[in-house]
């Protein structure tokens, strides 16, 4: 036990500096980026929200047109994972009957943590999304 790292201590000092307003401010900050998130995707006709989030994560997708849905979703996060734009993570979402997956099941998913992002880098983030799922979006694709 005495070898062990003193992770209590950096909480501590974390604490110490920021403050529990501080951190108050940081939470709410990333709240506030998801409902942004979520409300500029609801506007937007080529995306549709999954559901309305409760803490900081969106799930949501690029309504194809032409190509597989799940293809379509996954290309923008290889797209910009390589191009070093951004990191999205993915999901799936059980089907009607309750069955995890099947097709057209995959979800994009944003999860704010950073309290620093503006709201137009979120804009941005979702143009990128928009263009990279647009390109795929191909029939026969």
């Amino acid at each position: 036990r005495t070898t062990r790292r003193a992770d209590a201590v950096k909480i501590l000092a974390a604490t110490r500096y920021h403050g529990l307003d501080g951190y108050a401010r940081m939470i709410e900050s990333c709240f506030a980026q998801t409902a942004h998130v979520a409300t500029a995707i609801e506007v937007r006709p080529e995306f549709e929200l999954a559901l309305q989030p409760e803490l900081t994560t969106v799930l949501f997708r690029y309504r194809a047109r032409h190509g597989d849905p799940d293809h379509v979703n996954a290309e923008p996060r290889r797209t910009l994972l390589a191009d070093g734009s951004a990191v999205i993570g993915r999901t799936t979402l059980p089907a009607a009957g309750g069955e995890p997956g099947g097709p057209g099941s995959l979800r994009l998913k944003l999860t704010l943590l950073r309290p620093e992002t503006t709201f137009a880098e979120l804009d941005t983030l979702l143009d990128l999304i928009a263009d990279a799922a647009r390109a795929c979006d191909r029939p026969g694709s």
